[in-house]
């Protein structure tokens, strides 16, 4: 194995990464943010079950996004061929569904794997530093689970990160062609993730200034220009109006405020806890060094331009960073080389680099295991996997949260959508019986206590109302809602479900 692994530097890494991608394709499962969920996955199971297009000629989107669409549409539409091609082998269950569309990211994220690997080894010339790169790529704690998640911003960096790649195969061979490919890169990731624009804008300036001529910025900006037409021709055909997915993509973001109060040091912070300190702060002081950003001009000045403009927007979310995950480790593994290069303190100081080394490795491997089985939002969606295997017909639940909004996956509860209630305030409990003061016929009632302790007067309020009811199973946090709901009770709730339903007479 010693010698395959010297011998085949490059299979071993995109090995080691298939296998890691593939336990998280079995056990990594729910959703990370709720766009993930209801601006991508949902919609596209809408159109398996009613089709793509309505009377609204906005491909059933405006019922989601207040009349307003305002994403390119092409990810939604692979995640619908996706599905398709799963349900042609006989699943409709969302749930089985989503095992296909969890592998189909992770063949995808194999892309960026390959594209940190070669775009080292072209730099560096040494596969030993490609191989270093790409075993980042490949293992780091966070990148299996991202790689099985529905991310536009996953999807994007991806790209980009191939994109970054036909940058340098230009710089080794200098053929024209390939800066025209970068820029058909480049514009896909934008299709995929619009705030890609806040790279790739500044590459053109950064090739015209290396080059002193103006041919080579040209060729990239054809290569974008071509995307960004395509995609306005797109939308045309998909929505009714030249880029106007886009157009009202920055309608939005003037308009809208901050979703969140986060710092403008987010992204930093996001950085530098990816990296682990206080390796990440080492090799940020590197980066930071004029010999090495002068260097790599065009990586450098793309990646810092999209962390700079991001910080200074309204709306500033962790997740936005994910883009540039995968250029950073480039950018971070070719400063160490360049420090090895030259002989830096930490290559004279060799005891003192392997302890720091080791201290992240062992962070990582500690936390690669339980991240890369996660189960996002268990809560929410475990319970309506467990009711659609228990129900032979259309189930009617009542989900019970009145302390606590929720947005519910409600397409995990089978192909044909569930009938539900929603009890968002003690009032609404009065819905269980309709105008005629009947009692309404529930399947289910999912109860959604913020505490434990609450659950006895959620289950007393619902007795009083419908009777004796008898607990059908219950469904704990995972292991990451746990930690998020540590770190921010206040907006973190663990989603703790108990589902019951009334006792037999």
């Amino acid at each position: 194995m010693k010698n395959f692994i010297r011998k085949y530097p490059f299979l071993s890494v995109m090995a080691l990464a298939m296998v890691l991608r593939l336990v998280a394709m079995l056990f990594s499962k729910g959703y990370m943010a709720s766009d993930d969920q209801f601006q991508t996955v949902d919609i596209a199971y809408r159109w398996l079950r009613v089709g793509i297009w309505d009377v609204d000629g906005n491909m059933n989107w405006s019922r989601y996004s207040s009349g307003i669409i305002s994403r390119f549409p092409l990810y939604n539409m692979l995640l619908y061929l996706n599905m398709k091609a799963v349900i042609l082998l006989g699943y409709d269950s969302l749930d089985r569904i989503m095992y296909g569309v969890r592998l189909s990211h992770a063949l995808f994220s194999l892309i960026g794997v390959a594209a940190v690997y070669k775009l080292v080894e072209s730099a560096t010339t040494s596969k030993t530093w490609a191989a270093i790169a790409g075993l980042v790529m490949a293992a780091h704690f966070a990148m299996p689970f991202l790689a099985v998640r529905n991310l536009i911003e996953m999807f994007g960096g991806t790209l980009w990160t191939a994109s970054l790649l036909y940058l340098y195969k230009h710089r080794s061979d200098n053929k024209l062609a390939f800066l025209m490919i970068s820029g058909v890169l480049a514009g896909l990731a934008w299709m995929f993730r619009f705030q890609m624009i806040f790279a790739f804008w500044v590459v053109p300036l950064i090739l015209w200034y290396e080059y002193r001529r103006l041919l080579p910025a040209l060729y990239y900006g054809c290569g974008v220009i071509a995307m960004i037409l395509l995609a306005g021709l797109a939308d045309w055909m998909w929505v009714g109006s030249f880029l106007g997915t886009s157009i009202n993509y920055v309608r939005q973001g003037l308009s809208e405020g901050a979703l969140y109060s986060t710092s403008h040091f987010i992204y930093m912070a996001v950085i530098v806890a990816y990296f682990i300190p206080p390796v990440s702060l080492i090799v940020m002081y590197l980066a930071l060094r004029r010999r090495f950003w002068t260097s790599h001009l065009a990586l450098t000045a793309s990646t810092a331009a999209f962390v700079i403009i991001h910080s200074l927007a309204a709306n500033r979310q962790e997740r936005f960073v994910i883009p540039m995950l995968p250029a950073l480790i480039v950018v971070f593994v070719l400063a160490c080389h360049q420090h090895h290069q030259h002989s830096g303190f930490f290559r004279r100081h060799r005891k003192l680099s392997l302890a720091v080394l080791a201290f992240a490795l062992t962070v990582n491997i500690a936390a690669l295991g339980p991240l890369t089985v996660n189960y996002g939002h268990k809560g929410l969606v475990e319970p309506l996997v467990k009711i659609e295997r228990l129900s032979s017909s259309k189930p009617a639940v009542l989900f019970m949260s009145p302390e606590k909004s929720r947005i519910f996956p409600v397409s995990y509860g089978g192909f044909d959508l569930i009938e539900r209630t929603y009890v968002y305030g003690w009032g609404d409990l009065d819905l269980i019986r309709d105008s005629s003061s009947e009692e309404r016929r529930f399947d289910y009632y999912l109860l959604y206590p913020l505490r434990f302790d609450d659950l006895d007067r959620y289950k007393d309020s619902l007795i009083s109302r419908v009777g004796p009811v008898d607990l059908v199973f219950h469904v704990g946090p995972s292991s990451i809602d746990n930690i998020l709901h540590y770190l921010n009770p206040r907006h973190n709730v663990t989603n703790e479900a108990w589902a019951f339903r009334k006792a037999d007479p």
